[in-house]
């Protein structure tokens, strides 16, 4: 079983921009997720806080990645 603490959504989604992401082509559901990705505004300024909303299959993917992460000791 793996345990560990439970990095908040900004880590996991930070690390994910930092690899490469391999997927199929017809993982239309997951691309379509990805681009409509979207960050909080306040007063007209980006946050680095993501909107969370349509965001399951990335969601997913955040745990699977952060767990290889951990699993594997990759460090950025």
């Amino acid at each position: 079983a793996f345990k560990g603490v439970k990095p908040g959504y900004i880590d996991r989604f930070d690390f994910m921009n930092k690899i490469l992401i391999l997927y199929t082509e017809d993982s239309t559901d997951l691309e379509n997720e990805y681009d409509e990705y979207e960050y909080e505004v306040i007063n007209g300024m980006r946050t680095e806080k993501p909107v969370k909303k349509n965001d399951h299959i990335i969601n997913a993917l955040e745990y699977v990645v952060w767990f290889a992460k951990i699993r594997h000791g990759i460090r950025f």
